[in-house]
């Protein structure tokens, strides 16, 4: 049974980097998207699989005035 994906963190770090934090199954690869509209352009930026259920994605270059993301196994 696969588990649904949760995110358990998100926020911007004093430094202006953005990082979310999300729990998935061990040994399910995720793929991290990223889009400044939410209905087209959609880029893969992040591909991997969770280290004791968790995984942490950092834009280190978070200067969008606004910018989305999701994730997909």
């Amino acid at each position: 049974m696969v588990q649904p994906l949760t995110l358990t963190l998100s926020g911007t770090q004093a430094n202006g980097q953005f990082y979310l934090t999300f729990q998935g199954q061990n040994g399910q690869n995720y793929v991290l998207q990223t889009s400044t509209n939410l209905m087209t352009g959609w880029t893969p930026v992040w591909t991997n699989a969770p280290i004791n259920g968790l995984l942490t994605f950092t834009n280190a270059n978070a200067t969008d005035q606004a910018r989305f993301y999701r994730v997909s196994q």
